[in-house]
């Protein structure tokens, strides 16, 4: 956690984040709530503190519909790495791929150990904050 946190508080820093990023946030802290990992306001204050980064402009949310990330590029890169990998959530890494070709990011984070594997695979640098 140290290295994003550190990345994250980082003044020349920009985070960029997927549009998809807020509906895997609220269904991974509800899973959190329900196998009793956190309690409901441990979510909802995490919920507010996302929602404050954004407004606060701390976090840049991006759409691959957005044209200059050349939607059927992403799409294309998202059904590859499905279609190699088996698993259609690579579509946050089909996004950071075309945000890259932009030179918008240099780092994927996600605490997805497989998700890892494959932005590695695909040259990017990668932290994963539970192994941080």
């Amino acid at each position: 956690m140290a290295r994003v946190d550190q990345i994250v508080d980082s003044a020349n820093s920009t985070i960029v984040i997927s549009r998809l990023t807020p509906v895997e946030l609220i269904s991974s802290l509800a899973i959190k709530v329900r196998t009793n990992a956190i309690v409901q306001q441990e979510a909802e204050l995490s919920l507010r503190r996302f929602r404050s980064d954004i407004a606060m402009g701390r976090l840049e949310v991006f759409s691959i519909a957005r044209p200059n990330l050349q939607p059927r590029n992403s799409w294309s890169s998202a059904m590859r790495l499905a279609c190699v990998f088996g698993r259609l959530m690579h579509l946050q890494l089909a996004v950071a791929l075309a945000l890259r070709k932009r030179q918008l990011v240099d780092h994927f984070v996600a605490a997805d150990k497989i998700l890892c594997e494959v932005a590695e695979r695909e040259g990017f640098s990668v932290i994963n904050p539970e192994l941080s």
